[in-house]
C-alpha cells in the first residue's frame, strides 16, 4: 500500500503536496525575489510607495485652509457692508424727516457710491440690459423702504418744501439753506421726471428775491411782504408767472 508523503509546512516535500500553497520550487522563487510585489506599483500613488501623493495632499490642504480664510473674510466684508447700508439709510431717513434735505442728499451720495463700487462691474457688464444710474437709484429706493418701513418718495414729499418756500429760505439765509425743494430732491434721489420744471424753478427765483429782501431790508422787507402785498395776491402771482414761464417740458435733477 503506497503512502502519500505530505512533508511539512516549513519544508514541504518536492514530491508531496503543500496544502494549497505553491510548490516548493515556486514558493522559494517568489520569496527570494520580493521585488515582484513592489516594482510594478512603485509609482502609482499609493501610500508610502509614492511621495508625490503626500505632496498633493499637502497642497490640497493648504488650498482648503486659504479658502476657509477667504470665505470668512468675505462674510465679514459683506456683514460690514450691510451694517453700513443700514446705518446710512437710517440716518438719511432722520435727516429727511427733520427737513434737512441737504444733509439727506449728502448721505444719499455716500450710499450711491458704495452701491456703485459693490455692483459697478456687474452693472457695467450688463449695460445693454440695465441702465446703471437708474438701477442704483432703484436699489437705494428699495433698501430705504426695507430699512425704514416707509417709501422714500412719500417721506420726501411730506417733509420737504415747495419751490417758493425753498427759494425764500435760500434768500433769507443768503444761500446757506439746502438748494432743492421736495420735488427736486425726489427727482435727484429716485430719477423721476418733473413736468413744467422751468416754471417751477421761476417760483424758486421769486422766493429767493423775497427772502433776500427780508434778509437785506429787515423790517422794511417784512412790511412790504405782509402789508404792501397780501398773501392771496402773492399766490395768484406765482400761479400766473409759473404758467407764463413754464414750457411744460420734463426734466430730471442731477445735482443735490
Amino acid at each position: 500500500m503506497s503512502t502519500i508523503v505530505t512533508g511539512n509546512l516549513l519544508n514541504p516535500s518536492a514530491q508531496g503536496l503543500s496544502f494549497g500553497m505553491y510548490p516548493a520550487g515556486s514558493m522559494s522563487q517568489y520569496m527570494e525575489d520580493a521585488s515582484v510585489f513592489t516594482a510594478p506599483y512603485a509609482n502609482v500613488g499609493f501610500g508610502a510607495l509614492n511621495p508625490n501623493y503626500y505632496n498633493a495632499m499637502g497642497v490640497a490642504s493648504d488650498n482648503m485652509t486659504a479658502l476657509a480664510f477667504k470665505t470668512r473674510s468675505n462674510q465679514h466684508v459683506l456683514g460690514s457692508y450691510n451694517e453700513i447700508m443700514q446705518k446710512n439709510l437710517t440716518e438719511m431717513a432722520t435727516a429727511i424727516r427733520e427737513g434737512e434735505m441737504g444733509k439727506a442728499s449728502q448721505i444719499y451720495n455716500e450710499v450711491y457710491q458704495a452701491i456703485s463700487q459693490n455692483y459697478g462691474e456687474e452693472l457695467t457688464t450688463q449695460s445693454q440690459r440695465v441702465a446703471f444710474d437708474q438701477s442704483v437709484k432703484a436699489t437705494i429706493t428699495n433698501l430705504y423702504q426695507q430699512i425704514n418701513g416707509y417709501p422714500l418718495s412719500m417721506d420726501i414729499k411730506e417733509n420737504g418744501e415747495g419751490y417758493f418756500a425753498n427759494g425764500f429760505m435760500q434768500g433769507l439765509t443768503l444761500g446757506n439753506h439746502h438748494k432743492n425743494s421736495a420735488e427736486e430732491t425726489e427727482s435727484y434721489m429716485t430719477g423721476t421726471s418733473i413736468e413744467g420744471y422751468s416754471g417751477k424753478k421761476f417760483q424758486k427765483t421769486l422766493g429767493k428775491i423775497a427772502g433776500g429782501a427780508i434778509s437785506v431790508g429787515g423790517a422794511a422787507g417784512v412790511g412790504f411782504l405782509i402789508g404792501g402785498v397780501p398773501g392771496a395776491a402773492i399766490g395768484a402771482g406765482l400761479a400766473l408767472l409759473t404758467g407764463l414761464f413754464s414750457n411744460n417740458s420734463t426734466s430730471k435733477v442731477t445735482e443735490a
